[in-house]
C-alpha cells in the first residue's frame, strides 16, 4: 500500500508540473491577454529590448509551492522606458529583472504592491530589478520609486539609485486593515546616490507615517548597502513599531 501511495503522490506531482504554462509576449496587447489566464505555477516573460510607456497590471492567485512570476527574456536586455510603471497584486507574486531607465512613472509611484485601494499583493518578491535615474524633470513633483503595501512581501537583491526629485525612494505602509502587522523584507539590496533634496521628502527608505508610528510594522531591513544617500537627514525613517534594523552598511551618507 505504501508503494501505491508514493506512486500515486508523485503521479499527482507530474500532473501539477506539467500545467505550468511560460508565456513569452511582445508587446502590451499580448501581455494583457495572457495576464488574465496566469494560474499557480506560471510565468509571464517580457521579451528583449524596450518596453516604451508601458504600464503594468500583473495580477493572479499563485501558492507557495508555485507562485506566478513575471519576468524578462534576458537580465539587462528588457528595459521599461517613457512612462511605465507596475502594479501588482494577488498572492504568491513573483517579479524577477525588471529594469526602469530613461523616463519617469506617469503615476505616483513605479512599482505599487496593490491596485486600487482594495487589490493589494500578499506573499510576493520584487527580485533583480532596477530603478536607474527614473526622474520626473521637476525636482518638485513628487513620486515613489516603490510602495510596499499588503503582507509578508519581500524587496531584495535590487538596484534603486539617482533619485533626485521629491518623494521617498522605498516606502512600508503599515497603515490600515490589510497592512499592518505587515512583516515586510527589504533584503540586501543596493540604494545609490542620492543626491541633496533641500527639503523634506528625500528619505530613501521610510516605513511608516506619523499617524501611525505607534502601530506595529514588523518590517525587516537586512543587509542593504546604501551609498551616498544624502537625500535628507533621514536616510532611513521609522514611523512605526517593533521593526528590525539588521547589519546594513552606509557610505559616505551625510544623514
Amino acid at each position: 500500500m505504501k508503494k501505491i501511495t508514493i506512486i500515486s503522490t508523485l503521479f499527482c506531482l507530474c500532473i501539477l508540473s506539467i500545467k505550468a504554462t511560460t508565456y513569452k509576449v511582445s508587446n502590451m496587447i499580448e501581455f494583457n491577454e495572457k495576464v488574465k489566464t496566469l494560474q499557480p505555477g506560471d510565468s509571464i516573460v517580457l521579451s528583449k529590448g524596450v518596453w516604451k510607456d508601458s504600464q503594468l497590471i500583473f495580477f493572479g492567485e499563485g501558492t507557495k509551492e508555485q507562485p506566478i512570476t513575471l519576468t524578462v527574456e534576458e537580465h539587462g536586455k528588457t528595459t521599461l522606458e517613457g512612462l511605465s510603471n507596475l502594479q501588482m497584486y494577488g498572492n504568491y507574486l513573483i517579479v524577477d529583472g525588471l529594469v526602469f531607465i530613461n523616463g519617469r512613472t506617469p503615476s505616483k509611484e513605479v512599482i505599487d504592491f496593490r491596485r486600487g485601494t482594495s487589490k493589494t499583493a500578499n506573499h510576493s518578491i520584487l527580485r533583480n530589478c532596477v530603478i536607474d535615474r527614473y526622474n520626473n524633470p521637476d525636482r518638485a513633483a513628487q513620486d515613489a520609486w516603490v510602495n510596499l503595501w499588503g503582507r509578508h512581501n519581500t524587496v531584495e537583491y535590487c538596484y534603486f539609485g539617482g533619485k533626485t526629485n521629491q518623494g521617498v525612494t522605498l516606502i512600508v505602509w503599515p497603515n490600515g486593515e490589510g497592512h499592518n502587522q505587515n512583516y515586510h523584507r527589504i533584503y540586501r539590496n543596493y540604494f545609490a546616490a542620492r543626491p541633496r533634496l533641500g527639503s523634506n521628502g528625500g528619505e530613501t527608505i521610510r516605513v511608516g507615517t506619523s499617524h501611525v508610528c505607534e502601530q506595529n510594522s514588523n518590517t525587516i531591513i537586512e543587509g542593504n548597502y546604501f551609498e551616498r544617500c544624502n537625500g535628507e537627514t533621514e536616510i532611513v525613517s521609522i514611523k512605526s513599531c517593533e521593526n528590525r534594523i539588521i547589519d546594513n552598511t552606509f557610505f559616505e551618507c551625510e544623514g
